[in-house]
């Protein structure tokens, strides 16, 4: 068993990797250490690179995930996967300070976690924007007020966790946000937590992974783990989309019974409609592209919820009960069977 292992999830990272691992090897000298590289199947192909280097070095383990995306799953793959008694993740593209992880690793040794802080007496970080320094204190102050602990930087992707901890709580670790720290703070209050100040310092190579959808995935962490809900899919998402797309049908079908008097045909085309909406926000909310396969897919399992909600409002409708309130009665029961439908096919 190795004393140390580093994890380095990956996307889009060949030109970095190399100096990364060099970097590592420099300070890691004193510790009998193991580095796995998690690679989302990078387009830039760092995946290839790590094994390239892995060939000639044996503390290098390569995950290559097709068809599998998201930091949080990566970190948490990689630490199932981990020989060493410590585990630790970084960013791959050095903006975390390396130079901490003796320290870290030290630290480990009377607590259950090490967190590396941006904010702490000692922590800076190097060329943000105001803009982008006041979202992440916003970020943070938001997510202090979820946890038990005094963290100062409960969003940090510097982190050191004890392996048989994280193999413990691991069944309960949902994995498909952007912060893996929050969720493991949220939902473990009890454990002994100590902090290393460090330097957050500027991106050399590459781009930066942020994206719009990464706020959502932070409010579904938060409150996911908070109110201990796992539906089986992002809970924040699940509402916003779930909420805006009743919005859009009812809307819709107002316009178009108003217009061509006809309820079963504007209630057809609403919900048909609100289809392709929900489908289409929900992948904007996760930064994907529209897919025709995937769309496929998703019409095809909505139908039951679909012909339900036909059915039960063209129902009430002919019993005198107002258009609206049919539609709305109607999509609740169409909701109904298309969650008893996802839930099945899990």
């Amino acid at each position: 068993m190795k004393q140390l292992s580093v994890i380095l999830p990956t996307y889009n990272e060949a030109e970095n990797l190399p100096i990364i691992i060099e970097k590592l090897t420099s300070i890691l000298s004193e510790i009998d250490y193991e580095i796995i590289v998690v690679d989302d199947d990078s387009p830039d192909c760092t995946w290839e690179k790590a094994m390239e280097i892995g060939r000639v070095r044996e503390d290098l383990l390569v995950i290559r995930r097709v068809g599998r995306r998201g930091l949080s799953s990566a970190i948490a793959e990689g630490f199932l996967a981990a020989r060493g008694e410590k585990l630790l993740v970084t960013d791959a593209d050095m903006q975390h300070d390396l130079t901490k992880i003796p320290e870290m690793y030290q630290a480990s040794k009377n607590v259950d976690l090490v967190i590396g802080t941006r904010y702490a007496k000692g922590g800076e970080i190097e060329n943000w924007s105001p803009k982008r320094l006041g979202i992440s204190k916003l970020g943070t102050k938001f997510s202090q007020y979820f946890i038990r602990q005094k963290v100062t930087d409960p969003l940090s992707g510097f982190f050191l966790i004890d392996a048989t901890l994280f193999h413990k709580i691991s069944p309960n670790i949902k994995s498909d946000g952007f912060k893996i720290l929050i969720e493991i703070l949220i939902k473990f209050s009890r454990f002994s937590v100590a902090e290393v100040p460090y330097s957050f310092k500027a991106r050399k190579f590459g781009e930066s992974k942020i994206n719009s959808s990464i706020f959502f995935d932070f409010i579904d962490t938060v409150f996911s783990s908070k109110i201990r809900v796992n539906l089986g899919v992002p809970l924040f998402k699940l509402l916003t989309v779930g909420s805006a797309g009743l919005c859009f049908s009812l809307s819709a079908l107002h316009f178009l019974f108003k217009g061509i008097g006809n309820y079963p045909v504007s209630l057809v085309f609403s919900i048909y409609a609100s289809i392709l909406f929900n489908f289409s926000l929900g992948q904007l909310l996760i930064g994907e592209q529209f897919n025709k396969a995937k769309f496929s897919r998703y019409f095809l399992r909505r139908q039951l919820g679909t012909i339900s909600s036909i059915i039960v409002a063209l129902s009430l409708f002919g019993n005198g009960v107002n258009y609206i309130y049919s539609t709305f009665i109607g999509i609740l029961i169409g909701v109904g069977w298309n969650f008893v439908g996802d839930k099945a096919g899990q």
